[in-house]
């Protein structure tokens, strides 16, 4: 079976009669960074919960690495390899800062929490192996000597990096970035931008929502438009910022300020 990544076909949803996303259809490659803007109000987050698993479609279908999940909930699209932020922090308080990117590595699989709790020795190797790549992925985003620190003394922008670096151990294949990087800091930004690019370099198919539009210009390879809960148009980033519908509905008169790095 091939891996395409993530496939959103015709999402519809309502709440209260209110039509939130209309026949939505969009694919995530393997290998590359599929961004997804729009205003407020356009339906990005709700399509994130659908894509994940935490909202049901009233219509439409997602697939994951080729595995139709779309009656599936969170944990099964987990265990396909889907991983997600949140735009509010989801981060596990009353542990330590290597002890939240650790909870990531277990998730991939492998023995398990129960077999760890047990003690059993496939356990204990699993945990050298957990403890080993989250010390790593500490140290690409220069939180090592934090590594100790409860994760609930960290400011925002810190606990951030500290969520994507508990996703990045899961190896994800298919991951959904919920506006990653609001709140941060130019530097983390910076981080996080390489991150997710080494995320999609490594084969992931990356789903990135964000606002921050240069961060979104430069590392995105695919650039679909949701507006008013349809998708409006979607192409590489130098067709996106020269759309006249694109900068009547969201990028606005700076759209030509904001340059992509990679032109076709």
């Amino acid at each position: 079976m091939t891996d395409e990544g993530l496939v959103i076909t015709g999402i519809s949803k309502s709440f209260g009669g209110v039509r939130v996303l209309r026949d939505v259809s969009l694919r995530a490659r393997p290998g590359a960074v599929t961004a997804l803007i729009g205003p407020n109000g356009a339906g990005k987050t709700t399509l994130a919960n659908i894509v994940s698993g935490f909202e049901r479609p009233d219509a439409g279908r997602i697939d994951v690495s080729g595995h139709d999940l779309t009656r599936r909930g969170p944990d099964r699209r987990a265990t396909a390899g889907l991983a997600r932020t949140f735009q509010n922090l989801e981060i596990f308080t009353g542990l330590t800062v290597i002890d939240n990117v650790v909870m990531g590595a277990y998730g991939r699989g492998g023995a398990g929490l129960l077999s760890a709790v047990v003690g059993l020795p496939r356990a204990r190797r699993a945990d050298r192996r957990a403890r080993a790549a989250a010390e790593e992925l500490l140290d690409r985003f220069r939180l090592t000597a934090l590594a100790d620190a409860p994760v609930e003394s960290l400011p925002f922008g810190q606990a951030k990096l500290v969520e994507l670096a508990r996703v990045l151990a899961l190896e994800p294949r298919v991951v959904v970035l919920d506006e990653p990087v609001a709140g941060l800091p130019a530097e983390s930004v910076r981080a996080v931008g390489e991150q997710v690019t080494r995320m999609a370099g490594a084969g992931a198919a990356v789903l990135l929502i964000e606002h921050n539009m240069r961060l979104v210009m430069e590392i995105s390879d695919h650039i679909a438009v949701l507006d008013h809960g349809e998708l409006l148009m979607e192409g590489e980033p130098a067709e996106v910022r020269a759309d006249p519908r694109v900068i009547e509905a969201y990028l606005g008169p700076d759209a030509d300020r904001i340059a992509p790095r990679r032109e076709s």
